[in-house]
């Protein structure tokens, strides 16, 4: 049994069952054999509708699609009329979650669109050769390689933001690049070290305190022209950590 939701229908309201989190709640209460079905134009505007299919195939209960596209509420269009890469994404959630359970994923995929605006049977081949082509491509990812590269980033991220010095990091919280607080452990700069023991910084460090509480009580001041990142040093340990 696959249970259905949509927030809109058949007035501005909805009538019984709202969104996926209703629907979940009442899969799993209906038993073993329930679970929820998605059908795309069945959300709001710009709703995140794989973020949805990910979490339901993250839970288990990823039952089925009715697949159409949508322009103002449930226009049942023809799929992929009006955001194609939708339905890839869609796909590459699905593939992705097949990559990584190494099982196939047991969902139903059915076409739920209303023909009013063109010929029943060429929406249908439009539809049909839409759909081949969007999963074509979503299985066309190597998710083995991209999961290393996200790897990678955000070593890569972790790597930098831990090796600003404190300048560097005022300069950014003003330009409104670096939102996050953070605090000075041990920098160098054009060969001067500083370390922080109680109340002992650089002399230099003023300015960048002064910079990040503009930052904080929401100004922005552009970084000055004359500062040069090349001028910074890597340090052996760590030199800035996120607080």
């Amino acid at each position: 049994m696959l249970v259905e939701y949509e927030p809109f229908e058949p007035a501005f309201y909805h009538t019984d069952i709202a969104d996926w989190g209703m629907a979940l709640l009442l899969a799993r209460a209906a038993g073993p054999q329930a679970r929820v079905l998605v059908d795309t134009g069945h959300h709001y505007q710009a709703q995140n509708i794989e973020q949805i299919v990910a979490w339901l195939l993250d839970a288990g209960m990823l039952g089925g699609f009715h697949f159409n596209d949508r322009r103002y509420a449930d226009d049942d269009l023809t799929m992929g009329s009006i955001d194609p890469y939708q339905v890839f994404r869609i796909f590459h959630e699905i593939r992705l979650f097949e990559w990584e359970t190494g099982r196939r994923a047991d969902i139903a995929f059915m076409i739920d669109q209303s023909h009013n605006l063109k010929g029943k049977i060429e929406a249908m081949i439009q539809t049909v050769t839409t759909a081949r082509e969007l999963y074509a491509k979503a299985a066309l990812v190597d998710h083995e390689k991209l999961a290393a590269h996200r790897t990678a980033r955000w070593w890569m991220r972790r790597s930098a933001s831990r090796a600003l010095s404190p300048r560097t990091c005022g300069l950014l919280s003003a330009s409104g690049l670096n939102r996050r607080a953070c605090r000075p452990i041990r920098w160098t700069h054009s060969g001067r070290a500083a370390t922080r023991s109680g109340s002992t910084l650089s002399e230099a460090s003023a300015t960048e305190r002064r910079s990040a509480a503009m930052s904080s009580s929401g100004e922005r001041r552009a970084p000055p022209q004359e500062f040069n990142l090349k001028g910074l040093e890597r340090c052996q340990t760590p030199s800035y950590t996120w607080s």
